[in-house]
This record gives C-alpha cells, structure tokens and sequence, in this order.
C-alpha cells in the first residue's frame, strides 16, 4: 500500500500528468476504501494535489470520475474497442459474457463501479449504465430483436445471465464460500460458469430456430 501512495505522490511535470495522478488517486480510493469514501477533498488529498486544479483541469469532480470510469469500465474501456464485424450475435454475447466476468474478477475497480451503480444513482452512475445500455442495443440487442422476432424472451434471458456475471463476480470477491457448490476462486469453477451460460445461449438459438420452422410448417 505504501509503494502505491508512493507512485501516486511522486512528482509530476506537466498537466497530464497530474490529470493522471488525481485519477490514480481516485482509483486508489475506490478499490482500497469504497465508494462511499470518495471526495474532491479526499482525492485531493490522496494525490498531493490541491483540490482547486481538480476544477482546473477537468472542470468538476464529476468531469474526473466520468473519465477515469470510462477508462476502467469494461464495456467503455475495453468491449467498444474490439472488432465484432465478422461475429454473430450469439457469439458476440458469449464473448461480452465471458470477458467481462473475467475482468469483474480481477478488477477491483470496477467490482466497485458496478457496487455503486446498485447503491447510488447520480450523474456518473447513471450516464455510464446509460453508455452500456447503448453499447449493447447497438452490438447485439436489435439484430436479436429481428432474429428472435418475439417467440422468444430474448432481453430477458440476457439479463438474467448478465446479472448473473454480476453477482457471481462480486460474490467471489467477498465471500470464501463456494456458490452452488463451485469454487469460483479458481479457474476450474469459473469455467464451469462460463460454460454453463453459453450452453444457455446455445439451446436458446437452438429452441428459436425450433419455434421458427414450426411456424413455418404449419402456415
């Protein structure tokens, strides 16, 4: 912990690196203290800057979570990069799936952004659901409205397993205790995770195209 103050502390020469400084110091506060814990003053305060550049160089405290969050949120920082042209939806939805509960699992940081996304809803926390809502309607969600074409409920079984990789993420980082019998501490019980939510996927493309040729047969 002292080695990381150290890095946050150290000198800085120009604008953007002190930018950079007070979002480490965020970062840091977020991760080692919750959200619950984060203020201009502390910030601040954990970075050795005064709190007046804060509003110099981003304008508002809300301007500075807004962009080390869209630099730590999975779906800003890392999803909405990637090339999914020559995917399908059903295998863009595993991928979304998949490396996002990775992520969740190794990144503290934004285990805490999704907590505070349940907790509070304020400016931040709610333009950054808004942005993934957006991403996902754009990526996935219209072209399965038009595959699915209504004979099946398929937002509602993406919610049910996004949600899952929520909580199952976040639960692995608290509690020592297996869910459900598997230990999602290590990468055999992850797995069995995973393959479970694309075995879901799976048999709903499978059970959709099913539905699609009996209506077909009987018109």
């Amino acid at each position: 912990m002292t080695n990381k103050r150290n890095q946050i502390k150290g000198f800085c020469r120009n604008v953007d690196e002190k930018k950079e400084r007070l979002k480490k110091a965020f970062g840091y506060i977020l991760k080692d203290k919750g959200f619950g814990n984060l203020g201009v003053n502390k910030v601040s305060l954990e970075a050795g800057i005064s709190k007046n550049l804060i509003y110099r160089y981003f304008g508002d405290f809300k301007t500075l979570i807004e962009q080390y969050s869209e630099g730590i949120d999975y779906w800003t920082s890392q999803a909405e990069k990637r090339d999914y042209s020559e995917m399908t939806e059903k295998d863009v939805l595993k991928n979304l799936l998949g490396e996002q509960f990775n992520y969740l699992i190794l990144n503290p940081e934004m285990r805490q952004l999704v907590l505070w996304g349940l907790h509070e809803s304020n400016y931040n926390t709610t333009s950054l659901l808004k942005k993934r809502e957006l991403f996902a309607e754009r990526l996935i969600l219209q072209k399965a409205d038009k595959r699915f074409d209504g004979r099946i409920d398929y937002r509602g079984v993406v919610s049910v397993l996004m949600a899952a990789v929520y909580h199952l993420a976040a639960y692995s980082s608290v509690q020592k205790a297996n869910f459900c019998g598997i230990d999602l501490s290590q990468d055999k019980g992850r797995k069995r995770v995973l393959d479970a939510i694309n075995l879901i996927l799976d048999n709903i493309y499978d059970l959709n195209e099913d539905k699609k040729k009996a209506t077909n047969d009987n018109e």
